[in-house]
């Protein structure tokens, strides 16, 4: 039996679902409830790596990039990175990119009372006395409020990454998953960074 309406409306304000029942909504149906978690994407990256941290420039990393499928009109998203690794210098930063579906990057997550300054992001790196040997920690969290809808139309493709920049007049080079002087051995950490990207219905 199949029912088609537009709105189910209750007398009383509740709608109630026999027990036992079980509510499909097929391959491409869903429930949306207002700020509600309706698409969830991730990514896992264990390569040990480097990446331009250039004073001039903020240097997005490809290796994170996260691509979620936009479900819903005016959908907001909630944006996490976990980023393993050791610069040559701890002067530099982290920041949040975005683009379309093979567009080009935006910056879109970095300190605003700032502006897009070289020492401007979300985040910084730690105090290394040495850049040789103990890597370190970062994260990157964004909250991206209603992309455009015309820009990110329902079914298009959104990607997410973190970029990288130093903070102050030197060129740099990042390590991820690594230490700055070797690729692994004992005592020269090997790590995994990781993100998701949750899109929250309106």
């Amino acid at each position: 039996m199949e029912i088609k309406v537009d709105t189910l409306q209750s007398d009383n304000g509740v709608l109630s679902i026999a027990d036992g029942t079980q509510l499909d909504f097929g391959d491409s149906g869903a429930l949306v409830l207002p700020g509600s978690v309706v698409n969830f994407a991730f990514v896992e990256y264990d390569g040990r790596t480097s990446t331009s941290c250039n004073n001039n420039s903020f240097t997005v990393i490809p290796q994170m990039e996260i691509e979620i499928e936009r479900k819903v009109s005016g959908s907001s998203f909630h944006i996490a990175f976990m980023i393993n690794g050791e610069c040559t210098s701890h002067d530099h930063g982290l920041t949040v990119h975005r683009r379309p579906a093979n567009g080009s990057w935006s910056l879109i997550g970095y300190n605003t009372d700032v502006g897009t300054q070289r020492w401007s992001g979300v985040n910084h790196g730690w105090y290394d006395r040495d850049n040789n040997s103990t890597p370190y920690n970062m994260s990157g969290i964004w909250y991206d409020p209603s992309p455009s809808n015309s820009s990110f139309p329902v079914g298009s493709k959104i990607g997410y990454t973190v970029g990288t920049r130093s903070s102050n007049s030197g060129n740099r080079t990042f390590w991820i998953n690594r230490t700055d002087s070797r690729i692994g051995q004992n005592a020269y950490e090997n790590m995994v960074s990781a993100g998701y990207v949750m899109e929250i219905a309106p």
